[in-house]
């Protein structure tokens, strides 16, 4: 039962009904507020069925849009992990080919998960600190596209999704923005492993840091929209 249901109608009647009785019982005016009290119990049952078969009707009308939508932001989650894979430099080889044979997704995302917990992640910092000048430009480019493609995710499908997952995708938000952040503004000096040291060290920390986080956060997103339960129900 939904909570605003239950606050706005059973509480309510239930007050009045439970006040009905306590009339009743000081005041027999020949059952009427008996009669009052059971109308009241009734009118709460037949609000109860109507909604309940509402929100059956609308919740079936609505399931094959919202599984469509829910697997847009599965097939971002896992994109997303592809990402940062190529952020890092990494080649499609660090993936299991097997799990491609029968082109099943649940297989490939539950690959890609692995790689991003096994090796992204924690790889990251030691990838990062070889970088050179093409390598910044490419990471910089796989998290502007995240950017672009989790804005349209909040933009179209913001009214249907979850807050668990809007919170997600706007943590990935930040973390992508600071990647391509640093990486604009310290360009020039990121090639150059003797010049500004002590800043190029905390840029190599950050973006690897934020690499990491957008791909467990991604990892999450992936298993957050296995069922649909990243959408809103009705």
């Amino acid at each position: 039962m939904d909570r605003r249901f239950l606050s706005s109608v059973v509480v309510p009647v239930g007050v009045a009904t439970a006040f009905m009785l306590v009339l009743h019982h000081f005041l027999d005016w020949d059952g009427f507020f008996l009669s009052m009290a059971a109308n009241l119990v009734t009118l709460v049952f037949t609000v109860m069925y109507v909604d309940r078969a509402l929100r059956s009707h609308m919740e079936s009308r609505q399931y094959p849009a919202n599984a469509r939508v829910n697997t847009r932001v599965w097939t971002f989650a896992n994109a997303c992990m592809s990402c940062c894979r190529d952020a890092l430099g990494y080649d499609v080889d660090i993936l299991d080919h097997t799990s491609f044979e029968n082109l099943e997704p649940l297989s490939i995302a539950n690959e890609l998960k692995r790689a991003s917990k096994d090796i992204i992640e924690p790889m990251a910092v030691s990838r990062v600190q070889v970088f050179r000048q093409q390598d910044w430009h490419r990471t910089k480019a796989r998290a502007d596209e995240i950017w672009g493609n989790t804005n349209h995710i909040m933009t179209v499908f913001g009214s249907r999704i979850e807050p668990t997952v809007w919170s997600n995708l706007l943590d990935i938000q930040e973390s992508v923005r600071s990647i391509s952040d640093l990486i604009f503004t310290w360009e020039s000096i990121l090639d150059v492993p003797t010049r500004k040291p002590d800043i190029r060290d905390f840029v190599v920390k950050r973006v690897a840091a934020d690499i990491s986080r957008v791909s467990s956060l991604a990892r999450e997103l992936s298993e957050l929209t296995l069922d649909n339960s990243a959408i809103r129900p009705g």
